[in-house]
């Protein structure tokens, strides 16, 4: 059986956000998923997804039609049993290597190695 591969125009362009909590500032994975998909419901046509997060700094997935909106939605967000901790969007790329190693540097390409 012979699977057809399908394209960019089929599948959608993606967009990778970088982003890191205020200072001070960390919650749970699951803390920050349940408020991104609270404040995204309805908004988009393809829900956000959170590719990376070690509790103060991440990635989201988003398409690339949605990626302003994305942007203002995560600037605007507030974490944390006060609603004292903030996001701050850092970068957007098209390519998750590329924004990987601008955003958080070169130790994050390979996480786990050394050398």
């Amino acid at each position: 059986m012979k699977l057809a591969m399908m394209t960019k125009a089929a599948r959608g362009r993606r967009r990778y956000i970088a982003f890191r909590l205020s200072p001070g500032g960390a919650v749970s994975g699951e803390e920050f998923a349940s408020a991104l998909n609270k404040a995204a419901a309805g908004s988009f046509a393809k829900p956000p997804r959170m590719i990376q997060f070690d509790g103060s700094r991440g990635i989201i997935r988003c398409s690339h039609f949605d990626k302003e909106r994305m942007i203002d939605l995560l600037n605007r967000l507030r974490l944390g049993e006060e609603k004292g901790v903030g996001v701050e969007t850092l970068m957007t790329s098209g390519t998750l290597k590329t924004l990987r190693e601008r955003a958080f540097g070169r130790e994050e390409r390979n996480p786990g190695r050394t050398g």
